[in-house]
């Protein structure tokens, strides 16, 4: 675990900060989120590089706050049942998530369902993107490397499309923890198999995350991606250097 970490530069985010940014974030003025209709599928937060999940559980907690601050202003009383819309709205609309580790994600699934576990949700937006080269020839050692299509580079190959006015973020590939699939198809993970298809996310209203940095080591030779193999690696760079170059 501790290569991967190192492959990764993976820093994980304090509880007391992921709360001060949360808190920030939602109560900035002026910053327009439809924090009013939180219970309702009127707001979409994520965090592309979620890890464990603190920074999506930071963000529902200050959502939690600024919405029942906001029906008390109101006038409005707030049942147990408004508080459960409000969970399972959050949770199946409202909060998405991705990262390249398929553990870290479990944790994100499991640390915020278990905020109510009583109320059911029948579908969860935390996803493990692919990081690596998946399918197709593998380069061979002493052969010239070539950027292979299904060479993936975690929430980095997300694209961007508009229809209409509509902005919507895709994914090429990736796998779910839910076993129902959204009606546009992600790869669902139920008991006895796993099916692929792109996943779709509408355009954010909010983003957090503390996102990955590249990181070098102590003589100045990069570790980067340094957990996958040798010749994997060669693929994987070379994919992020011609698509930011």
């Amino acid at each position: 675990m501790r290569k991967v970490a190192k492959g990764l530069a993976t820093y994980y985010t304090s509880i007391p900060g992921a709360y001060l940014l949360a808190k920030l974030a939602v109560d900035t003025p002026g910053s327009q989120l439809p924090l009013k209709d939180a219970d309702k599928s009127q707001l979409v937060v994520a965090d592309l590089a979620c890890g464990s999940g603190t920074l999506l559980s930071a963000a529902y907690s200050a959502i939690l706050d600024r919405w029942v601050l906001q029906r008390l202003e109101d006038g409005l009383t707030i049942s147990n049942e408004d508080i459960e819309n409000f969970h399972r709205n959050m949770l199946q609309n409202c909060i998405y998530g991705f990262d390249v580790l398929e553990y870290a994600t479990h944790l994100a699934a499991a640390w915020l369902t278990l905020r109510m576990p009583e109320v059911e949700v029948r579908k969860l937006n935390i996803f493990t993107l692919p990081l690596g080269h998946l399918s197709g020839e593998k380069a061979k050692p002493g052969t010239k490397t070539a950027v292979s299509a299904e060479t993936y580079l975690g929430s980095l190959s997300m694209s961007i499309k508009e229809k209409s006015g509509v902005i919507t973020c895709v994914f090429p590939l990736a796998t779910s923890l839910a076993q129902e699939a959204l009606p546009i198809g992600p790869i669902a993970i139920g008991l006895d198999q796993k099916r692929y298809s792109p996943v779709t996310m509408p355009q954010p209203n909010l983003i957090i995350m503390n996102p990955p940095f590249a990181r070098t080591g102590n003589v100045g030779k990069s570790i980067l991606f340094g957990h996958l193999a040798k010749n994997e690696r060669k693929v994987v760079l070379r994919k992020l250097k011609v698509k930011y170059t």
